[in-house]
């Protein structure tokens, strides 16, 4: 817990529960990334898909591990916090992070959303 890792991709997340959870794996082997973004890109009227929430976190977002939360079977379950560098504080501004492990809630301003892996998409965009 407390490490700092950057994330080397651009990786596109969902705030909504029911959009991560098509991604999870059928056999439970998968990693969830419950991530506080404070500068994710809210791509709702950009998308093929508006309906998914969809956040975007750009190539070098820096994240610190708040902690491994969950380990349920297959199923692991990583917090991460991103490190906004214009906030000293290195925390998201809403309490909309707080409420994320249940109803993963998004604000444009500081997004939580969710990152699963490593089952990829199963709708392909035109």
């Amino acid at each position: 817990m407390g490490a700092v890792k950057t994330w080397w991709s651009i990786n596109s997340c969902s705030s909504l529960v029911k959009v991560v959870e098509d991604f999870l794996s059928t056999d439970g082997n998968s990693t969830l990334f419950m991530i506080e973004a404070a500068n994710g890109k809210d791509l709702t009227g950009y998308t093929n898909y508006p309906d998914e929430k969809e956040v975007l976190l750009k190539m070098g977002t820096k994240l610190r591990v708040k902690s491994n939360a969950m380990k349920h079977g297959k199923l692991h379950l990583i917090h991460l916090v991103e490190i906004d560098n214009n906030d000293p504080a290195e925390t998201p501004a809403t309490a909309a992070a707080a409420s994320l492990a249940s109803s993963s809630s998004l604000s444009v301003s500081a997004a939580a959303a969710s990152y699963v892996q490593p089952k990829p998409p199963t709708k392909t965009v035109p």
